[in-house]
């Protein structure tokens, strides 16, 4: 149930990103990334992990690297489910409710791979925070925070909360 692979813009402001040394090789699942970089390049392999200081990447040749956000302009994730890409466009047309609606979707399959569950969990806290749901928005970026206390959205997931607090987008939870 996957369908073309997903391509997102990454911004080192919206997706910072560090390093995890471990996963698995580019044979393995989640082989089939491709990122594309500012210089104009693509190196394909597997994205290993999203993290504040850049991508971790298998690439197909070569030794495994961090990819720092300022180099990268996009990243295709081969096997991401087909609501992940429909949750992308939602987001892009203004369809909030049909954005939540796909990345709930893809945060309940089974065997998500952790980069695209991160995604997933930033852009229905994103949704949320867009569709009025602050006290929801507050818990899914708190969700977000505890399984990936390092990772890629780390700034914004707990800037949002805080930002709901002070401006009584929600009540202190």
């Amino acid at each position: 149930m996957h369908a073309l692979p997903i391509l997102l813009v990454a911004s080192p402001i919206l997706f910072p990103a560090a390093s995890s040394a471990s996963g698995p090789s580019v044979h393995e699942e989640g082989a089939g990334d491709t990122v594309y970089l500012r210089s104009g390049t693509t190196e394909s392999g597997n994205v290993l992990d999203e993290t504040l200081a850049g991508l971790s990447f298998d690439p197909a040749e070569g030794a495994r690297k961090v990819i720092p956000w300022d180099s990268i302009s996009a990243v295709q994730y081969g096997d991401a489910p087909d609501d992940f890409a429909n949750g992308q466009a939602a987001l892009d047309a203004g369809n909030l409710e049909l954005a939540l609606e796909s990345y709930q979707s893809v945060l309940a399959e089974e065997d998500l791979r952790p980069v695209i569950r991160q995604q997933a969990l930033f852009y229905a806290a994103h949704a949320q925070l867009r569709l009025g749901q602050a006290q929801e928005a507050r818990a899914t970026y708190e969700r977000l925070l505890e399984d990936f206390p390092g990772g890629r959205f780390v700034r914004a997931a707990g800037e949002n909360p805080i930002d709901l607090h002070l401006t009584g987008g929600g009540a202190a939870g």
